[in-house]
């Protein structure tokens, strides 16, 4: 199970996106490469309360392999969808979450 992000993921942020996620890992001298655990108490920070985390079984309706659903229960819309990695579902998650974020 992939545990952190990879530097090649950080080239999918645009440059706003780098600065607000760099601003929040300084303040917790945490590294840019996130782990699952980071990323999800990124996510819980920015979102307020926190966020939904469901495994999608394998051999279901919408995947094959299986994979994870990231839910922002506030606004009840999902973050990322059918995502076979979890640390691949947290960080499109964090993606949109710095998209939206001020």
């Amino acid at each position: 199970m992939k545990q952190e992000i990879t530097t090649w993921q950080l080239d999918d942020l645009t440059p706003k996106q780098m600065e607000k996620l760099y601003k929040w890992c300084t303040k917790y001298e945490y590294p840019t490469t996130l782990s699952i655990g980071q990323m999800v108490e990124f996510l819980t920070e920015k979102l307020g309360k926190g966020i939904g985390i469901y495994g999608v079984p394998a051999n279901g309706p919408i995947l094959k392999d299986g994979g994870w659903d990231i839910n922002d229960p506030q606004q009840g819309k999902y973050l990322a969808r059918g995502i076979v990695e979890l640390c691949d579902a947290l960080w499109e998650a964090a993606k949109e979450v710095l998209d939206e974020s001020n």
